[in-house]
């Protein structure tokens, strides 16, 4: 199969590299609608949390974020454009704050289509990208299918966290990379320009993840000498700053310098466990599940591997190959080596504190990794392996993804209408059988007051006036969380009022341990004497209400 492409036309060319972006936005937006609202499915965190420092730099009162763990800082500020956009053209007569949080499905939705574009744009730059240095279309089209390659990584193009602008920053970032790896005899200038490139796309990437660090090593790789290299890392490190600048505060640097030792110190996620620095009874099962839960990220891994070995041959013979290695001065061996420690890397720490979502930069980067390795192979093997062979096994990759991509989709997608659908029929019953109660909810499930809660926490100087206009729209909210239960409201002693009021109360939990821990805090702390408590609804995501009558 020979695909000649001199007889496209500029046009043809635009929209072939346009299918696969126009392809991952429309299934993008599909999945966002079967996934629901994000009060629901456990969608709330982090979304809800970005939100609310998104409306934070919105009001550019000095308000700032107070949530700098990741750090995140230009999803927030992303957020904050948008919702200045949003509520300027549909904004009605209450305060920007009161319009966000009456409304903060609106505003989430707005920021989560908005980065879909930016990803979806991501991807065409890519596409036009390999297509002007490698012009072979198949290669444009191979490089723009990373995010059928896992589930994990399209399934977060639908929240509002991260590692869906991330995904963004790499596609520019392995195009950077594409653009300066075939530049031939750059001029000084050139080169310096793309140190500097490359640098403020590096710390792009680390202010808005820090799991994006390992892949740095890929560019210092690749620059020559120390005066490039400490260059790269000087500007990295300037964008970095630049672009967490909205966050800056005394309280926030002492914050994530703890937050970071935290994590390499203690064993187990978020900073907690014994000050273990790796756990041996877990690391080596987390890096199996590694490579168990992303097949295609251990087959890009691997084939890495494979092609440096052959790099490092300098010997081998046989009736029909010979194998050239030329290393030191290649850029593509350099960028390989490069790919393959980021990706050891990446393992290495996330084997400390598993979590799919952080290998995301590293699946990200998993379909460059397999064109990196097949194009070294095909330059090991000269005329072996020829450009029409190679072609074919692009093709055969090409097909390999789309065929687990679409049936991951179909399976993922079927996931998420069991469970949304699940939410609606515990929010329905609620809302039916709510009259003349108080709805009480515990944490992770299914409701809209749980979120805006939790949300407030991170909202600094303004979470008491956060608190208080939701309390005008929800009143009578309480959310029991580790044997206390509150409100919204600045009175103390008004959730003992509302229970008092009433003889019924719906209870809303995914664990029973929740309800046996909110009956001995409502006999222990207000002194309720419970008649009965019985469980009226479960649904298929294991949610479950009871009714509790009290004495009145």
């Amino acid at each position: 199969m020979k695909l000649n492409l001199g007889i496209l036309n500029n046009r043809i060319k635009f929209l072939l590299l346009l299918i696969i972006p126009v392809l991952v936005f429309l299934i993008s937006i599909s999945l966002k609608n079967y996934q629901g609202p994000y009060f629901t499915n456990y969608q709330s965190d982090p979304s809800y949390v970005y939100l609310i420092s998104s409306l934070n730099l919105s009001q550019l009162s000095g308000y700032g974020v107070t949530h700098i763990d990741h750090p995140g800082t230009p999803v927030q500020v992303i957020g904050a454009f948008v919702i200045r956009i949003v509520y300027f053209f549909t904004g009605q007569e209450n305060s920007l704050a009161q319009e966000v949080l009456f409304n903060p499905e609106k505003y989430l939705d707005a920021i989560c289509y908005t980065i879909i574009f930016l990803n979806c744009f991501g991807l065409f730059i890519l596409g036009v990208v390999a297509y002007n240095v490698y012009s072979n279309v198949i290669i444009s089209l191979l490089l723009q299918s990373v995010p059928f390659t896992s589930v994990k990584i399209i399934s977060l193009f639908t929240f509002v966290m991260t590692e869906n602008f991330l995904f963004f920053v790499v596609c520019i970032f392995i195009s950077a990379l594409i653009l300066f790896v075939n530049i031939s005899n750059a001029k000084i200038k050139k080169y310096s320009g793309y140190v500097i490139l490359i640098g403020i796309i590096s710390g792009l990437g680390i202010s808005t993840k820090i799991t994006f660090i390992p892949l740095i090593i890929i560019p210092l790789m690749l620059f020559r000498g120390i005066k490039y290299k400490l260059s790269f890392l000087l500007v990295t490190v300037l964008s970095f700053l630049f672009f967490v600048l909205p966050a800056i505060s005394s309280a926030n640097i002492d914050y994530f310098i703890r937050w970071i030792s935290d994590l390499l110190i203690y064993s187990e996620r978020y900073g907690k466990g014994a000050p273990t620095i790796i756990d041996q009874s877990s690391y080596l099962y987390n890096i199996k599940r590694i490579f168990i839960a992303e097949w295609f990220f251990g087959l890009a891994y691997f084939s890495v591997i494979l092609s440096l070995m052959f790099c490092l041959i300098t010997n081998f013979k046989n009736a029909s190959v010979k194998i050239r290695i030329v290393f030191t001065n290649d850029n593509k061996y350099k960028l390989a080596l490069g790919i393959f420690i980021a990706m050891t890397l990446q393992i290495l720490i996330v084997a400390k504190h598993y979590g799919e979502n952080y290998m995301f930069p590293s699946l990200a980067m998993s379909v460059f990794a397999v064109f990196i390795s097949v194009s070294i192979l095909k330059d090991s093997f000269g005329n072996t392996l020829s450009k029409r062979r190679t072609d074919f096994i692009f093709i055969a990759v090409l097909l390999l993804i789309y065929v687990n991509g679409a049936i991951s989709v179909y399976v993922y997608s079927n996931y998420l209408k069991v469970r949304t659908e699940e939410a609606g029929k515990l929010l329905n019953f609620v809302e039916k059988n709510s009259d003349n109660s108080i709805v009480t909810t515990s944490i992770h499930t299914n409701n809209r007051m749980y979120p805006l809660f939790f949300c407030v926490s991170y909202a600094g100087s303004q979470r008491e006036n956060y608190k208080s206009i939701l309390n005008s729209e929800y009143p009578s909210a309480n959310i029991f969380f580790k044997d206390k239960c509150y409100s919204f409201s600045s009175d103390t002693g008004s959730i003992e009022k509302n229970f008092k009021s009433v003889n019924k109360i719906l209870f809303l939990c995914k664990d029973e341990n929740y309800l046996n821990e909110f009956l001995v805090f409502l006999k222990k702390q207000y002194s309720i004497e419970i008649i009965t408590s019985e469980k009226k609804f479960l649904n298929k995501n294991g949610e479950m209400v009871y009714e509790i009558r009290t004495v009145p």
